[in-house]
């Protein structure tokens, strides 16, 4: 079924929406005025003099004011957006999407709404999903009109110099210098060593007598990524140490205030990421000092690269935007990636017929592992594009308007926040029926002996799972501008990981646990045994 037209909020909506609102700020204002008048008069009379009653009235006063501009500002702004649910009082939709499943307050307001809705989490913002609004929004930010703009939390957690937080020249100039590190060449490069890391941890993990879970994904993750972009192992204290506090340090995405507050989640996530940056300053300096430019691990390292890379005026990143922007790509390889690992296990595991002509593919590989091979090997890719698709690890891509820009019939205003639901593109039944099942074959060559069902795969022609550039359609690492800069990476990583997982053990997923935030993806506990039979 075609999802609805976008239309305008009518006059009654409005009223219904706002009336009992502006008529509690209204209220609250007349009884605060009134109790700034009477606190003005008794002080006065008493002492002569104002007080600090009367200052606190005041100070009440004014931000009630405050709130009625505010409130006023929000009926002009939604007369001009798409119809949407306005939510809860001060949280808007933010507290059911941080206590429950985000996704199903988007699929509510598509039903309802349509193509594309207003959202109100804490601010108001536009959500659209559909491949014409994301390629929309890809094409605005090509032209300069649309900017990043991840929440405030995020951005504070992250860096103010991470590249998911910067625009304009900044951004080309960190991009330049960090690029050269993960194109499909540099990933190439990449693959003996993950290849010994999962080969070396799933004989550990076999021999153990507990169990296997999502925190030893984790572990193994960053063990990856840290040999990957040093060149060489870092002490295992060290990367424990870490690793236990990117765990502190993510769990302050959620926070609804980002204030570092004593004691709130927040101010410790904050804490962790000072301890994680004065880390990194350590093993970076480090590097440097075993390495200098020209050495064999400067050239061919994530960190060598981004350490002497230059931008266009010859400049390269001082120690602080080295921090944030390595803070921010172990994130990438230490979470989501480590939430699509569990992800392929949970759909390994739930769907024995896909797992075992997985089985058979891998284990006709060469060895020792050969890229091309891995990037063109259909079941595999298949599995893992599905397993994208029906659990993409982030479900939202965040930018902000400069300019005012005309979509669908509506003249959207400069500062407006337009977000892409991942979740509700990857989801559009129109390309991915039935979307709540799990089949590979909407991947598969329409000619693959496990098309059965022709509807599928041909619902999801479009989509090119290992093009350059992902299509709007399947927005699972972003795009535009701000395109997922480590996407080669972890495929390369995830097609290592289930191919070494499944040509040599057994796997049986013991429990199994939906996480939607910060990370969508599947909180699994699992046990390997060896051979596998």
């Amino acid at each position: 079924m075609s999802p609805k037209e976008p239309s305008p909020f009518n006059t009654m909506t409005l009223f219904k929406d706002h009336s009992w609102r502006v008529a509690l700020i209204t209220g609250l204002l007349s009884w605060s005025l009134h109790n700034t008048r009477l606190a003005f008069l008794m002080e006065s009379a008493i002492t002569g003099n104002s007080s600090i009653s009367v200052l606190a009235w005041g100070i009440l006063t004014l931000g009630l004011c405050n709130w009625l501009r505010l409130e006023i500002n929000t009926i002009l702004l939604r007369s001009k957006l798409p119809r949407g649910d306005l939510g809860l009082l001060f949280l808007g939709n933010l507290y059911e999407a941080l206590v429950n499943n985000p996704a199903n307050i988007w699929y509510d307001q598509r039903a309802k709404f349509g193509r594309f809705f207003s959202t109100n989490g804490v601010s108001l913002h536009v959500t659209g999903w559909t491949a014409e609004s994301t390629a929309w929004l890809w094409n605005v930010e090509r032209k300069g009109g649309a900017v990043t703009s991840w929440p405030p939390q995020i951005q504070k957690l992250t860096g103010k110099t991470a590249l998911t937080n910067v625009n304009g020249a900044h951004h080309r100039a960190l991009r330049r210098i960090l690029e050269p590190a993960f194109t499909p060449k540099a990933t190439r490069d990449y693959v003996k060593t993950i290849d010994t890391v999962m080969q070396q941890t799933f004989r550990e993990w076999s021999e153990r007598d507990t169990t296997i879970s999502s925190d030893d994904l984790k572990l193994l993750t960053l063990r990856v990524f840290l040999l990957a972009a040093f060149g060489k192992e870092l002490e295992p204290n060290t990367r424990d140490v870490l690793h236990r506090d990117f765990k502190i340090w993510t769990e302050g995405f959620g926070s609804i205030i980002p204030y570092r507050l004593p004691f709130t989640q927040f101010a410790k996530s904050m804490d962790a990421r000072d301890r994680i940056r004065k880390t990194l300053e350590e093993v970076i300096i480090q590097f440097k000092k075993d390495n200098p430019p020209g050495s064999f691990l400067a050239e061919t390292t994530m960190v060598g690269r981004a350490c002497y890379g230059l931008d266009e005026e010859g400049k390269t990143m001082s120690m602080e935007e080295l921090k944030d922007n390595l803070l921010a790509m172990i994130f990438a390889g230490h979470d989501t990636t480590s939430a699509s690992m569990g992800t392929a296990i949970h759909f390994l595991c739930e769907n024995h017929a896909i797992r075992q002509a997985l089985t058979e593919e891998v284990k006709g590989f060469k060895k020792p592992l050969d890229f091309d091979e891995l990037k063109a090997a259909p079941i595999l890719n298949a599995f893992l594009a599905e397993c994208w698709r029906r659990d993409p690890p982030a479900m939202f891509i965040f930018r902000k308007l400069q300019g005012s820009w005309n979509h669908e019939g509506f003249q959207l205003p400069s500062g407006l926040r337009f977000n892409i639901s991942v979740k509700l593109a990857a989801w559009n039944e129109e390309l991915f029926p039935q979307p709540e099942k799990f089949e590979i074959q909407r991947f598969l060559p329409k000619d693959h002996p496990l098309v059965d069902n022709p509807e599928l795969g041909e619902a999801a022609k479009s989509v090119e799972f290992n093009s350059d550039g992902m299509k709007a359609n399947f927005p699972i690492f972003g795009g535009a501008r701000h395109a997922c800069l480590g996407s080669h990476f972890a495929k390369v990583e995830m097609r290592v990981f289930v191919t070494r997982l499944l040509q040599s053990y057994c796997v049986e997923e013991l429990s199994a646990e939906k996480m939607h935030s910060p990370i969508n993806g599947w909180k699994t506990r699992f046990q390997l045994a060896c051979p596998a039979s």
